[in-house]
């Protein structure tokens, strides 16, 4: 995974899916630092994780794993400004599981609390469509791939309530560079991954091409 990032210029990248049974942090030979969080216990499942590039380092004042569907990089940029990134695999909704959505985002909105930094940005997959937006919503924009469906409106409701705002939405885009995920066929593409922050600051959000991890 590692030989596969050295083309991409990057500050930070989320990772989901570790399967790890035990945390690791390290240093990669070229200064990337690598934080990965364990699968749950006793299923083979979750796991989530960042590599931040050496650039960053210096500004990391510590790596936390609330959960294995939740992690938390916080960065001290410079004196004054402070930036928790919370990367977060969502349930899917689609199958028998014991978690629910509900309690995910019980749980994203209780580690987001906890954070004091100035700026915070929840990314990941969230397996779900948010489009399209309510006349009533704030923090919805109105661009997306997908009609919304029972998991987007609990997204949705987490937006309004902790005053996030759905980056995605905010941005017109083609719909070939909206998709994040495609099935094994290639017959279906979903736009599932997506970035939230609780202050407007994206300037854009693109889609960078895949590769083998």
């Amino acid at each position: 995974m590692m030989e596969e990032t050295e083309p991409i210029k990057f500050d930070v990248i989320g990772l989901c899916e570790t399967k790890r049974r035990n945390p690791l942090s390290c240093t990669w030979k070229n200064g990337d630092g690598v934080f990965l969080g364990s699968e749950r216990e006793n299923f083979t499942s979750g796991g989530i994780g960042f590599i931040v590039a050496p650039c960053l380092m210096q500004k990391n004042r510590q790596v936390s794993f609330p959960s294995h569907r939740t992690d938390v990089l916080d960065l001290q940029l410079d004196k004054k400004t402070k930036v928790s990134l919370i990367q977060i695999y969502a349930p899917n909704a689609n199958k028998d599981d014991k978690e629910s959505h509900t309690d995910f985002y019980g749980e994203v909105q209780e580690t987001a609390a906890k954070c004091r930094s100035y700026y915070k940005i929840i990314a990941g997959n969230f397996n779900t469509y948010v489009l399209p937006k309510r006349s009533y919503e704030a923090f919805i924009g109105p661009h997306s791939l997908e009609e919304r469906n029972e998991a987007g409106e609990r997204l949705a409701s987490f937006c309004e309530t902790c005053h996030f705002y759905y980056g995605d939405s905010r941005f017109q885009k083609a719909k070939n560079r909206r998709w994040t995920y495609v099935s094994p066929n290639g017959d279906h593409k979903h736009e599932l991954d997506q970035i939230l922050c609780n202050r407007k600051v994206f300037i854009d959000i693109a889609i960078v091409p895949s590769f083998q991890t």
